[in-house]
This record gives C-alpha cells, sequence and structure tokens, in this order.
C-alpha cells in the first residue's frame, strides 16, 4: 500500500535566499547538483538523527481517511504506518538491507529489484537523503510551471541501491525546485515495467514550514496510477533518541525475504501456482452483480471495483480481503459480480448490495502472471475438475492480490483463482 520522506539544514536568510533564486533565473541551465545541494541544505531532515512526522492521510475523491505516523532515523533507517479505519494498520520500513510492507490481508511482504529502488526513493525523498546516494547524475533539462510556480526542471539518474541488475533499469526520475526559494515542489519516479514501458508515481511537496532550524514540508500528496494519497503532518519532532533496534525488521520480515528468495530460485515447498483443495470459511461481501459483453469486461470492471469500494468506505465497513469478481456465467453474456470483503454486511447502497462468498471446499490456485492470461489459469482449474470427476458447487471467482499501481510488473502480478466444489 503506500510509503515517503523529508530534508535538512539551514536557510541563512531570506534575502540571501531570494537573491540566490533571481540570480539562478539568469541562467537558462543552472547546474544541477549546485541547485540540489542548495536545497538539501535548507531544507528537511538530511543529518537529522532521529525524527517523527504524525498528521492525517486520506484519498483523494474518497471516503476514506485515517492517521498516520513516519519515523526516520537517517539513511537506511525509517519505518511508515498508515491506519484506516476500515482497513485496518499498513507498515513500510527499511532497515537498510530489507524493504517490507506489512498489510491486513497480506501479511509481511519484501520488496526486491528495480520496483524496490523506485520505493526506496520515495522514502528517501521524503526525508531528503541526501540524493548522491539515492542518483549517480543530475542534470538540468529545462523549465516547467507547476501550480503557476516557475521551476527548473532537473533529470537524475537512479542508482541500483538493491543490486537489481541492468534488466529493468528505468529511465531518469524528474525532479521540480521552485526557482524562487529553491524549494522542492514536485518529483516524478519511474519504474520499469515488462515491455520496456514506465509506471511513474509522483509526490508533490507543499507548506515548508520551518521546524528549529529547518523547513519541512507538511503537505505531500503521492499519485498513483488514478489515486492520489493526501498527507497532512500537524506535528514535527526532530533530534528524538529512538531505541536500539526500533527499525530492526521483525521474524516475519525475515521469513518473507526467505521465502520470497526461494520463490525466484525456484526452491522450497509447493508451488503456489499448484492446483490444492483447501476449506473456505463464508464471508460477508459488498458487490455489485450485472451483465456485460466479453469486449466491455475491463471497461466494467475499472467502473464497479471502485464503486463497491466507495460504498463500502462510506459506510465505514472494515475490509478484510483483496477485490474480487466472481463469474456466475460465461456465456455470451457475461454475468458477473464484483466487489469488496467485509467483515459485517454493509447496508445496500445504490448498485452495491450485501451478499456473501461461499464457504466449504474449493479448489485454489494462484495465477502468476498478467490478467489476460487468467483463461490459462481456469482452463487448468476446468480441466482438474474433470480429471478427477469433481462437481463444482457454485461460480468460480478471481481475487486480485497484487495492486498494478505498486507492482507494475504484470509478469509479478498474483490472483487467487477459486472454484467451489462438492465433496
Amino acid at each position: 500500500m503506500t510509503t515517503l520522506r523529508l530534508l535538512s539544514t539551514i536557510f541563512i536568510s531570506l534575502g540571501l535566499t531570494l537573491s540566490a533564486g533571481a540570480a539562478r533565473a539568469q541562467s537558462d541551465h543552472p547546474d544541477a547538483s549546485k541547485l540540489l545541494d542548495e536545497f538539501q541544505s535548507s531544507h528537511g531532515l538530511n543529518g537529522v538523527a532521529g525524527a517523527r512526522l504524525t498528521g492525517k492521510v486520506s484519498w483523494v475523491g474518497l471516503p476514506l481517511a485515517g492517521t498516520i505516523v513516519e519515523v526516520y532515523g537517517g539513511y537506511g533507517k525509517a519505518i511508515l504506518t498508515q491506519e484506516f479505519p476500515s482497513l485496518g494498520k499498513f507498515e513500510a520500513g527499511w532497515d537498510g538491507e530489507l524493504l517490507w510492507e506489512r498489510t491486513p490481508t497480506t501479511g509481511a511482504k519484501v520488496r526486491t529489484g528495480w520496483v524496490a529502488c523506485e520505493h526506496l526513493r520515495r522514502m528517501a525523498i521524503s526525508q531528503n537523503i541526501d540524493w548522491r546516494q539515492l542518483y549517480g547524475a543530475a542534470k538540468t533539462v529545462g523549465v516547467e510551471e507547476i501550480d503557476g510556480v516557475k521551476c527548473w526542471k532537473l533529470a537524475l539518474t537512479p542508482l541500483d541501491l538493491m543490486k537489481a541488475g541492468d534488466e529493468g533499469r528505468p529511465p531518469a526520475d524528474h525532479w521540480y525546485l521552485d526557482q524562487t526559494s529553491g524549494a522542492l515542489v514536485r518529483v516524478q519516479l519511474h519504474t520499469a515495467s515488462a515491455g520496456g514501458e514506465s509506471a511513474v508515481s509522483q509526490v508533490d511537496f507543499k507548506e515548508w514550514k520551518r521546524v528549529g532550524e529547518r523547513l519541512i514540508a507538511h503537505r505531500r500528496e503521492l499519485t498513483i496510477s488514478d489515486f492520489t494519497l493526501a498527507l497532512t503532518f500537524e506535528s514535527v519532532e526532530l533530534g528524538l533518541e529512538l531505541p536500539t533496534g526500533f527499525f530492526t525488521a521483525g521474524p516475519d520480515v525475515v521469513a518473507a525475504a526467505t521465502t520470497s528468495e526461494a520463490d525466484e530460485a525456484g526452491v522450497g515447498g509447493e508451488s503456489a501456482t499448484a492446483i490444492r483443495i483447501e476449506t473456505l470459511e463464508v464471508r460477508h461481501v459488498a458487490t455489485i452483480r450485472l451483465t456485460c459483453k466479453h469486449a466491455d469486461l475491463k471497461q466494467t470492471l475499472s467502473t464497479i471495483l471502485p464503486e463497491a469500494m466507495g460504498a463500502v468506505f462510506g459506510s465505514g465497513a472494515r475490509v478484510v480481503g483483496a477485490p474480487f469478481v466472481r463469474y456466475h456465467n460465461w456465456g455470451d453474456d457475461l454475468d458477473i459480480e464484483g466487489g469488496i470483503p467485509v467483515a459485517e454486511p454493509i447496508l445496500p447502497k445504490g448498485r452495491v448490495q450485501p451478499r456473501t462468498l461461499p464457504g466449504g471446499p474449493a479448489l485454489v490456485t494462484i495465477h502468476l502472471g498478467p490478467y489476460d492470461r487468467l483463461g490459462e489459469t481456469h482452463t487448468r482449474m476446468q480441466e482438474y475438475v474433470e480429471d478427477n470427476e469433481l462437481q463444482l458447487a457454485g461460480a468460480p471467482w478471481e481475487e486480485y492480490l497484487t495492486d498494478p499501481g505498486m507492482e507494475p510488473d504484470p509478469k509479478k502480478w498474483k490472483t487467487k483463482v477459486i472454484y467451489p466444489i462438492n465433496r
């Protein structure tokens, strides 16, 4: 789910800052290194031993709000938590070696490769760790206006922070610095994905305010895909003495790292893509059921799943699982039901209705890869049913375990496919 950071050191005086900005404006292409060094000498948390930021977080356009706490201890030390009444607690951490996330639905997960590098850069930029620890080169490439503010546009080449190798190496990130104040206005971060295309996330920095000898951005907006997360910080504590081991990854993270390495090596235990029989519990869900043409499936899902999620958030219900789509009819017209698992039944709201997913025995497998190849997994499941002379006990469904906005590589997308059966 979502992670970030901030910056450090001393404003000499307002007059000197303005004059420096005026001098920079006289040059078509001022040196990017000097712009970045000047910015980091006067803004943020770079060099601060311990810092804690607390405030509120909300999804723009959705009735979903909660609290946020970010704790930093310099390069390689960060724990960020967000808690929503209807979703639970989400955590992202970095101990200098492992980058992890914990969510209520998936538990601990360790990120690797260039996707992890992008998350680390986003986290370190929010703290404003020395840019040279994140990038190998920087150059000024132009001027751009953002919300009425003229900015220098800088291109920075990401370092391979996670030993990801050349495959999937992303293009340069773009930083935008206010020509007058020198403050960071926006960062656009890139993660290479399958096919050589690049996914982009964006962080906007707002309301720079003095805290002691530093200027701290008291508002940030993180945009991934079509969603924007707004963070407003109400308290900033600097110079904290944090307990020894505060940033150490827990046993579940270490176990997740070991599992991830085994999966990448193709060893250890039963493959996640194997078909197995599980006994499921009945689950409450909030869903929209309708019919659509096969050609319209993608567009239909992009409408009904956010609509169901919005109704759940608006009701205050607690989400307890991944979004899903159930296929009641595979004929000329698809009869589908898409929604969100919740802890308790919701009240009906428009097209969104309280329903249940059945319990009992079911065939379960993980589809690893892009959605347009899910048909291959369904074929494999149907052949398993026939070969083992099983009887279906209802319509199958798919649970989308991976957020494409957070994992841009379709080869790594995980979808759970469930076929209820009679035994």
